[in-house]
């Protein structure tokens, strides 16, 4: 009989991210597990399993945790400057979130459920995996203590901290248990850029010990399942399946304080989470109400772009310079509207409306747009470059559908170029009316470029409009979506500072 292991890797508050996961594989998969192991930011999640919390109640403690109230300063230790034992203390996270979440340490020490909370021993110099029975809360803050960041946390004469540096997701523990497959969510940033300053040398560190770590077990497992499939003993004397569901999450290891960055990390792995258990054939049963679904408020404002495409052209480059010295123009007035605004700035796909129409003499003149969708800063993988993408299903004066596709790329190359990347928009148009996943196999009609020139985007700013209960909601809504706004233009120009906004 199989044996199923969860493994709950560290990540600090990436491990929102993992939450979001676990509402899809414990509840909409119905998955159970005979033995689960947590590390770091992952044994936070591990108490709520232990608990008997469910998988949308795990994710849930994390959307609604504003990450401010756990923030507290080690102020009476910094006039120490380099001597100080730390920067800051876990006694506000103490206080204000492991008590929201409703943490019973009776009931997590008394759970049925197998499993295993890494802590580091400094004193004996010791990897601990402690059962839920050897649990409580002064190991749990242990576990999450990183060193300098927070002070260890001293017991029975013991030093205890977080074991990120030896071990962020502890495989052979789960092994040892007799583990036949490993389900694995790793957050920890592979994308390998070094990063300068204090904070990013410091975790550049932790993702160079937690991957080296985690990659090193990983070849030792593939090496055995090599030696067990070619007949021999191998290291651990059978097949162990691993499943690994890995992901770059757009958040801070530790500095942050905006609800929506967390909130956003949640819904980014209850998406994932649905992908990944598709690609898997994995079924699933109907999911929840979305999170914020009685969300109301609106807010809209008007774009225009103008530029040129040429008929028949496929590049988008040679399309506007053949198509300027052709004089053929394409223009497109927008209204774009965010129904919910609480809920747009959180979902992965951050999906508005587009309305009004498309101007080009070459496709008929000015078309409606029956149906259009606006997506702001989505990425592929990939935080640190960002897509606006514009989608319009017009239909020519003859009925032909048509659809104009246009997309911006948010990313920092050298030199300034905030400016033409957030108004330069990448145009085709497409017979049909197509979609993205359909689009490499669409016939094209056009392609070119088209801009926000100054002037629009000036009067821009001045069409913003939103709708709120009253004009306090309303002036939430519009600072809300501004932190949004700067904070991917942060991940993408600023992330040298912090590698992702804390807001």
């Amino acid at each position: 009989m199989t044996r199923r292991a969860l493994i709950l890797a560290g990540g600090g508050y990436k491990v929102a991210f993992q939450a979001g996961v676990l509402q899809v594989w414990l509840d909409e998969a119905g998955l159970e597990f005979d033995h689960a192991d947590g590390a770091s930011g992952g044994n936070l999640n591990l108490a709520m399993w232990c608990q008997g919390m469910s998988g949308t109640r795990i994710a849930d403690n994390w959307r609604n945790l504003p990450p401010r109230v756990g923030i507290g300063f080690n102020w009476r230790e910094w006039w120490k400057g380099p001597f100080a034992a730390s920067l800051l203390t876990l006694d506000a996270f103490r206080r204000n979130v492991l008590t929201r979440w409703g943490l019973d340490w009776a009931r997590i020490r008394a759970t049925e459920r197998e499993a295993t909370f890494n802590v580091y021993d400094f004193t004996a110099h010791e990897l601990l995996p402690l059962s839920a029975a050897e649990m409580e809360e002064e190991l749990l803050v242990a576990s999450i203590s990183i060193p300098m960041w927070f002070p260890p946390v001293i017991k029975g004469g013991h030093t205890y901290l977080d074991a990120v540096f030896l071990s962020d997701a502890n495989l052979e523990e789960a092994i040892a248990r007799g583990a036949d497959e490993l389900w694995v969510i790793w957050t920890v940033s592979e994308r390998s850029e070094w990063q300068a300053g204090f904070i990013g040398i410091y975790f550049g560190i932790i993702e160079t010990v937690a991957n080296g770590n985690f990659r090193r077990i990983v070849k030792r497992v593939r090496r055995n399942n090599a030696e067990i499939a070619a007949g021999r003993g191998g290291e651990f004397g059978r097949h162990i399946e691993l499943r690994i569901l890995r992901a770059e999450v757009p958040v801070h290891y530790l500095l942050v304080v905006g609800s929506d960055r967390v909130r956003h990390a949640v819904e980014r792995g209850v998406a994932a989470g649905r992908r990944w258990c598709r690609e898997q054939g994995i079924p699933l049963k109907a999911p929840p109400s979305p999170p914020l679904a009685d969300d109301r408020t609106v807010l809209r404002f008007t774009e225009e772009m103008k530029g040129f495409v040429t008929l028949g052209e496929t590049d988008f480059g040679r399309g506007h310079e053949t198509g300027k010295a052709a004089g053929t123009a394409l223009m497109v007035h927008l209204t774009i509207t965010l129904d919910g605004v609480r809920r747009f700035v959180v979902e992965p796909e951050h999906v508005g409306r587009a309305e009004g129409w498309v101007e080009c003499e070459a496709l008929g003149g000015r078309l409606p747009v029956e149906r259009g969708t606006f997506n702001l800063f989505v990425d592929e993988g990939d935080p640190t470059q960002k897509w606006m993408r514009y989608r319009l299903m017009v239909r020519s004066p003859a009925g032909e559908p048509l659809t104009v596709s246009g997309y911006k790329v948010v990313r920092d190359d050298p030199g300034n170029d905030i400016w033409d990347d957030t108004s330069t928009l990448y145009t085709r148009v497409y017979r049909g009316h197509v979609e993205l996943a359909a689009e490499a196999d669409a016939d094209i009609v056009a392609a070119g470029i088209i801009r926000v020139l100054l002037l629009d985007f000036l009067h821009q700013l001045t069409t913003f409009e939103v709708e709120g209960a009253d004009a306090l909601e309303r002036a939430a809504v519009m600072a809300q979506f501004g932190r949004f706004f700067s904070g991917r233009l942060w991940d993408v120009y600023a992330r040298r500072i912090l590698s992702s906004a804390p807001f």
